[in-house]
């Protein structure tokens, strides 16, 4: 790993496809002076398109004085709309993306 002497803040962002590859990342930015080290974890859930008109009737109708509620949106307002949803399933991998600062040498 190359660490560039800078005089601003350096924010470094890493993408680990494993728990161990997270914990040996983590050991060397800390080696490296970088601090304030979060790792999240990502997976993998796609969304489904889902056709709009079933939940678009309850939705209400804008109008010039606000919306006004109780009356139903017209369908043909939506005519083609498609909404998504996630997947029931998710069916992947996890990752990890992990974040770090480095400070100047007289911030430090």
């Amino acid at each position: 790993m190359a660490i560039p002497q800078s005089t601003v803040a350096t924010r470094i962002c890493t993408f680990s496809p494993s728990v161990e590859q997270v914990q040996r990342s983590c050991d060397a930015l800390r080696r490296h002076g970088f601090s304030d080290i979060r790792t999240y974890e990502t997976l993998l859930r796609p969304l489904e398109p889902w056709p709009a008109a079933p939940l678009l009737t309850a939705l209400p109708v804008e109008g010039a004085a606000g919306p006004k509620k109780g009356k139903p949106a017209p369908l043909s307002t939506f005519a083609g709309a498609v909404w998504t949803h996630p997947a029931r399933e998710m069916r992947g991998h996890t990752s990890y993306l992990t974040f770090a600062t480095l400070l100047p040498p007289d911030a430090a």
